[in-house]
């Protein structure tokens, strides 16, 4: 009869155990499988090899084809991306171009959304902004997120819709005391940043912290990041280097 192995149980063959190679190792090496991280290919190639033997509940394996989310983890219902499973993964949106619109309706950023799902999740905003007329035509900022009953709380700290002039050490700061919000809800309005000494390229930064709450089954969706142009005509304008961030807190 084999014998197990302290820590994983493994089982390994006895001196006094029938001569027989594979009924010897067969199991050890059957045993270690699970405690191993098998490297597949793709998703199909792993479903193949799991459909054969069942995965168990932390269980770990590598797909090639997904990149650096390729490390799964078996829930005991499903593979997760190992960053999802822990609740380490921030999951990032970055603005590779020049946005500018002179809507009065709200435009998506394109590149700026992040897929969310029921939960509470951590999220960041760097806006790097500009508008065409100074205070006289503010920006509101805007976010559309998944399920009728979900939440937003932001705090931010941006240039405020009062000030007038170029962008310097006196120009005036708003903070958005507009929680609770619910999607596409009331928006942010941030001042002008144009003029000679307007900051670098005659733009802005704003900055927003706060924590979405996705509540609901099958609230599967995207935070969406949207502006717009108020008050006097002219473009307002995302520019490249904007990111937003997003981490699952809580399930």
């Amino acid at each position: 009869m084999p014998a197990n192995t302290t820590l994983t149980k493994t089982p390994y063959a006895l001196l006094a155990d029938a001569a027989n190679i594979e009924t010897a190792v067969k199991p050890g090496f059957q045993h270690l499988e699970k405690y191993a991280i098998p490297r597949f290919s793709s998703t199909s190639a792993r479903n193949a090899a799991f459909s054969i033997v069942s995965p168990e509940i932390g269980q770990m394996c590598y797909v090639v084809s997904l990149g650096h989310l390729g490390f799964q983890v078996w829930d005991g219902a499903e593979w997760k991306e190992f960053g999802a499973y822990t609740r380490t993964r921030e999951y990032t949106a970055y603005s590779t171009s020049h946005f500018v619109t002179n809507s009065t309706l709200f435009d998506n950023v394109p590149g700026m959304s992040i897929p969310v799902h029921e939960g509470v999740w951590r999220v960041c905003l760097d806006l790097h902004y500009s508008t065409q007329n100074n205070d006289s035509t503010d920006m509101g900022v805007s976010w559309t997120f998944p399920g009728t009953t979900s939440q937003m709380t932001f705090g931010g700290a941006y240039r405020g819709v009062g000030s007038s002039g170029d962008v310097d050490n006196s120009a005036t700061f708003g903070h958005d005391t507009t929680f609770e919000r619910i999607s596409g809800d009331v928006e942010i309005e941030i001042g002008g940043t144009t003029g000679s000494d307007a900051g670098f390229g005659n733009t802005g930064f704003a900055t927003f912290n706060g924590i979405l709450y996705v509540s609901g089954s099958s609230t599967d969706g995207e935070l969406q990041l949207s502006v717009r142009r108020r008050g006097t005509a002219g473009d307002v304008q995302v520019w490249r280097g904007t990111v937003m961030t997003a981490r699952l807190i809580a399930t």
